[in-house]
């Protein structure tokens, strides 16, 4: 028997003391301590390992992959020979699939790394830089090349500083800083370099981002074209602020913040050379360096790059809160300008977007006679818009109950005694409502009313007017109704408006509310209201052309939705689009409520949604799914998505469902009812008048006004009673 080990002194011991059993060495171990031991390659191993590890490097791999391309196939056989004259007593198919050939193939070869951990790992990284030597020599040739007589001066610097340094018994400190401040001077990033640009490069690429730290400081253009100019950092200030006046008070000044000068006098110079189109940027003479961060400049002002981001997102007419949102997600993740935008403000988007879209055009139309509020103030205010708005012919007024609103209406818009079309008010039902719990105070009266007010026919509606009175047991709440909400049952009984979608759908003066409100909570009495009114003008124009740019490419997600009336739903605007989706999902609560298919026969349903939009309601979607009867074909969609084809939703405008005979008043029934309202106006600004006195919270001025007003009528009252 034989037994093969490595040639350790206990190994061969163990083996002479068995009987009928030989020892052989073995060979590969032995190769391996001749070579160890003989030829002594820990130096080769090592400059062999700092050459893969340089290699493995993402830059330098990346060089060695250019220098692949580039050379081809000039280096592709003298590789085969190589690897041949290697392999000569072997086949090694694995070298031979190694030669890439860069013009046939995308990938290429790079350093692969030496893992004491992985068996013949040494052997494959070693055969792999054997076949890339070519390449790798092409690299460092070209690597040792791009070292320029600027980075040798700077080695000899830094070896002059290192001898110096040695050289010294004690390295104090002043024989260190000013060692360490030349070191700094001629090595770290400054505004002393020296720097060269194209024209275009430097305009387009350089100075936007760093717009906003430097402003206009000198410049001179000379005869042959060149020019130059000098920037000052921007926390310099040159320009004085300017100063409130002392004759005007405190109360009527806007509050201001004046930003203090002279805090950073760092300098540049940029020269231009027409015939070379290029640029050259220096220090300028002895400036200092910058007095704070990089941070506080992009605080103070915003680059040109950020700014032009800014004006991209918004052509498309996105909300400023969308774009900062926008600008800042693509700034830091594309650009890598985390730093520029972090401080971008919504104030500053809104600017550049009037900028971007022009001015959006806000007329303010008044008079300075209209001081008061009484019913001839505002007429005369809506004949003056009027004149300005020459096509302006309303149909309907929305208004909130008020008497005085609606004697200035019949005093701007007269009619067919002009030969114009009538004028109908009709009121607000959010405000009748909201006047019906205080007024109308009893529970189950207050419910018959709004059950009043929204029954679709005529007699159903008086029916339960009547019906409230009657049951009523309190007598001023049937002497309210009876005076306020008999007589003028189709300005606030929506029986009326079932002829027009467009009336059933506005019901409410809400939106004007709002509108109303924000410019109160913006404007005061010190400042003026102009410049307030045109900018929340120009707020609502852009929030409707935002929804206008959406109301067409805006597609709405559903889930359990099918996918075919899904695609049909899609193309509606997208306010049609929620609407829709919003009745189809109705059908799922039907059915747990234990509703069938109301069973339809045609696309005519009386629910409200149907008679205000005139498009699919809940009970349609439930009969086409569930029905006997497929109301919803392509054919019906069709029709359905056409009526927003031309108008949008100005449709619902002149769309009718019937036509209706409205009520005209005799003329003494007329005049009757210009005298009912002359003695309700008088009455609602007496009251005005009184709650403002109030308000005062002066108790002898409103003393004397309870007086004078007791004076002025008490006459009256008595010769009424005489």
């Amino acid at each position: 028997y034989i037994i093969t080990t490595d040639n350790a002194s206990n190994m061969k011991k163990c083996v002479q003391d068995m009987e009928e059993v030989e020892q052989l060495g073995c060979t590969a171990h032995t190769l391996q301590l001749i070579i160890g031991k003989g030829m002594k390659p820990e130096i080769l191993i090592a400059r062999t390992k700092q050459l893969i590890d340089f290699f493995i490097r993402l830059k330098q791999s990346e060089c060695l992959e250019d220098v692949q391309k580039k050379i081809s196939g000039l280096l592709l056989n003298e590789l085969k020979r190589e690897i041949a004259l290697q392999n000569e007593d072997e086949d090694n198919e694995q070298d031979e699939q190694d030669i890439i050939d860069p013009s046939n193939t995308s990938a290429y070869l790079h350093t692969i790394a030496n893992i004491l951990a992985c068996w013949n790992s040494s052997y494959i990284a070693w055969n792999r830089l054997l076949l890339l030597k070519n390449h790798i020599n092409v690299v460092l040739n070209t690597l040792g090349s791009q070292f320029d007589q600027d980075s040798k001066k700077n080695y000899k610097i830094l070896q002059k500083a290192t001898d110096l340094l040695r050289g010294s018994n004690y390295c104090i400190f002043s024989i260190i800083n000013p060692i360490l401040t030349q070191i700094k001077k001629q090595f770290a990033p400054s505004a002393s370099h020296n720097v060269n640009h194209d024209y275009e490069e430097f305009d387009k690429e350089w100075w936007p981002l760093v717009s906003n730290i430097w402003t206009n400081f000198s410049h001179k253009n000379n005869v042959n074209g060149n020019s130059w100019e000098v920037f000052i950092c921007r926390f310099n200030k040159p320009k004085k602020s300017s100063t409130r006046k002392e004759e005007i008070s405190q109360e009527k000044c806007c509050v201001t913040k004046i930003r203090p000068a002279n805090l950073c006098f760092a300098k540049i110079k940029i020269y231009r050379y027409a015939f070379e189109q290029k640029v050259l940027i220096e220090r300028f003479k002895d400036s200092p360096d910058h007095s704070h961060t990089l941070e506080e400049s992009e605080k103070l002002k915003r680059s040109q790059t950020v700014q032009n981001l800014v004006m991209q997102e918004a052509i498309k007419n996105y909300r400023p809160p969308e774009i900062v949102n926008a600008v800042k997600e693509y700034a830091t993740e594309k650009l890598d300008l985390g730093e520029s935008v972090k401080e971008l403000r919504q104030k500053e988007v809104t600017n550049i977007k009037y900028k971007v879209r022009g001015a959006l055009n806000a007329h303010l139309v008044g008079n300075s006679d209209l001081n008061k509020e009484d019913s001839v103030t505002i007429a005369k205010g809506l004949k003056i818009a009027r004149r300005f708005a020459h096509h302006w012919s309303p149909r309907y007024f929305l208004s909130d109950q008020s008497n005085i609103e609606s004697n200035s209406i019949r005093m701007a818009f007269p009619g067919l005694k002009n030969g114009e079309q009538d004028c109908d008010i009709i009121f607000c039902t959010v405000y009748i409502m909201r006047t019906w719990m205080n007024k109308i105070y009893d529970k189950k009266t207050r419910q018959k009313m709004i059950h009043a007010m929204h029954k679709r026919t005529k007699i159903g509606c008086k029916d339960l007017v009547q019906q409230a009175i009657n049951e009523c047991s309190i007598m001023t709440i049937k002497n309210y109704i009876t005076r306020n909400y008999t007589k003028n049952i189709y300005q606030w009984a929506l029986w009326a408006r079932q002829h027009s979608p467009l009336l059933l759908q506005v019901t409410s003066t809400n939106a004007l509310e709002s509108y109303h409100s924000e410019l109160k909570r913006l404007t005061f009495s010190q400042h003026g209201a102009c410049h307030k009114i045109v900018e929340l003008d120009k707020k609502k124009c852009s929030d409707s052309e935002h929804v206008a740019y959406e109301f067409r490419v805006k597609r709405i997600l559903a889930v359990g939705v099918d996918d075919d009336i899904l695609q049909e739903i899609h193309k509606f605007p997208f306010p049609v689009q929620q609407m829709l989706i919003s009745e189809f999902c109705a059908v799922k609560g039907r059915m747990e409520k234990g509703k069938s298919a109301p069973g339809l026969t045609s696309l005519h349903c009386y629910c409200l949604f149907f008679h205000r939009y005139l498009l699919p309601c809940r009970h349609i979607f439930h009969e086409h799914a569930y029905g006997v009867t497929k109301l919803l074909t392509s054919d019906v969609w069709e029709k359905f998505q056409r009526m927003f084809d031309k108008a949008g939703f100005d449709i619902y405008i002149s769309r009718g469902l019937v036509d209706l005979e409205v009520p005209r008043m005799t003329e003494a029934e007329k005049a009757t009812e210009n005298r009912r309202l002359a003695v309700s106006e008088l009455m609602e600004r007496v009251r005005d008048m009184y709650w403002r006195v109030e308000e005062t919270g002066n108790i002898e001025q409103t003393g004397t006004f309870i007086r004078e007003l007791k004076n002025c009528i008490e006459p009256v009252l008595n010769n009424q009673m005489v």
